[in-house]
């Protein structure tokens, strides 16, 4: 089977981005209303498909192509998914909380401090976020759209960005085990090598899902599996990396507001620590060469 033209392939992209960028633009005018917190998180996958395509746009450049209005867009759709990540923080470390606590402490006030920082969170996404999330960021889109994108897609080397991906991933991963071995399995550096293995796995599962469309078919045939292995690594990650942020957010609570500190939230601090320790002692990871 012969690759795909150039205009079928701009056809490919053009489509795929339209289609992101509405559901993206159905969920965004239900955020701020915050009925339903999965509009959020749904907001949230459509731009984080869509940061995934310029990440592999911006990694792809061409001398003769100018950037600038590649940059924009993957500026300014980074800072809406910042944004609205920190309310989705707060949703999801909310939920931890009584799973972790399982009712072993009372912890009614830290409960109402969080809600508390998530209410106030949600009043400075209404305040602030227009400023990035407005008509004029659809119109960018669609200036990037007609302009930029027929101009890149000729120029696209996807196999090469895939290559470069899969070269960083070995590298992470191999130093996870070294330092694992080295210096054990909760060990500060450890932990750091294991999250750098967790952001490289994201990036792999997201680009073989969302960049699909854009890979020869002899290649798509192999894609389920490896989606699947990263999915699998990522879901191992995923949970050390939610109890890391409720860890570092109990912290500066516990800091910011000093009526909190008592035996319960101390003690409820102290199980989230542990929860942490013994997940990272017992994530165990495929070897290397079945991941591939």
């Amino acid at each position: 089977m012969n690759p795909p033209s150039t205009n079928d392939t701009l056809v490919l992209w053009h489509q795929h981005f339209q289609d992101i960028l509405a559901t993206f633009e159905q969920y965004a005018a239900k955020i701020y209303a915050f009925e339903d917190e999965e509009d959020v998180h749904q907001a949230r996958v459509a731009l984080r498909t869509i940061t995934t395509l310029t990440g592999f746009l911006k990694s792809s450049p061409h001398k003769s192509v100018d950037p600038k209005l590649l940059n924009q867009v993957h500026l300014q759709s980074r800072l809406i998914l910042k944004s609205l990540g920190k309310i989705r923080d707060f949703d999801v470390m909310i939920g931890h909380v009584d799973k972790i606590n399982a009712g072993s402490f009372q912890l009614h006030t830290l409960m109402q401090a969080l809600r508390l920082e998530r209410k106030i969170a949600r009043i400075e996404l209404v305040l602030h976020l227009p400023k990035y999330l407005n008509k004029s960021f659809f119109e960018l889109w669609q200036t990037f759209l007609e302009l930029y994108l027929p101009l890149h897609v000729p120029h696209l080397k996807t196999k090469r960005h895939f290559k470069k991906l899969h070269k960083k991933f070995d590298r992470r991963y191999l130093n996870y085990l070294t330092q694992r071995d080295i210096l054990g399995a909760t060990h500060p550096r450890t932990f750091e090598a294991l999250h750098e293995v967790r952001l490289v796995t994201k990036n792999l599962r997201y680009a073989y899902t969302y960049l699909d469309f854009a890979l020869h078919k002899t290649v798509t045939k192999t894609i389920a599996a490896k989606v699947k292995n990263y999915k699998l690594i990522q879901e191992e990650l995923g949970l050390m990396n939610d109890y890391t942020n409720l860890r570092a957010k109990m912290h500066q609570m516990l800091e910011d507001y000093p009526y909190l500190v008592n035996q319960e939230t101390l003690g409820f601090r102290d199980k989230v620590n542990k929860k942490l320790k013994k997940n990272l002692r017992k994530i165990k990871l495929p070897q290397l060469k079945l991941i591939q």
